[in-house]
């Protein structure tokens, strides 16, 4: 569903194929409802001023690793970045700024 997704929203010209062998991928917590949810919404409002809305994390996570522990996971990074600081993730001197990292801890602390 998610490629015909794809195809349909950029009008077919971004080509995407399924691969077959890579990651299994970890079942879907809900979505916008629930008491999990409510608290990261909660949380993100009171620390970031923002809602949260669910999207792709792209990318491996530890789920595997808490599938047998909890119903539901949420792949979150509570993280506030601008553009350039995207440039820092999985690059040469990988970090986040002092300030975003504070407020993270502030987020955990909160949760």
């Amino acid at each position: 569903r998610v490629l015909a997704e794809i195809k349909l929203a950029s009008d077919n010209m971004i080509d995407c194929q399924e691969i077959k062998d890579g990651f299994n991928s970890r079942p879907a917590a809900p979505t916008m409802s629930g008491p999990a949810f409510d608290i990261i919404k909660s949380v993100n409002s009171e620390v970031y001023g923002v809602t949260c809305a669910p999207s792709l994390m792209i990318g491996g996570t530890d789920t595997a690793h808490y599938l047998d522990l909890c119903d539901e996971i949420y792949r979150h990074s509570p993280i506030h970045m601008n553009m350039a600081d995207l440039s820092m993730f999985h690059g040469e001197n990988e970090r986040i700024s002092a300030a975003a990292l504070a407020t993270q801890v502030e987020w955990y602390t909160k949760m």
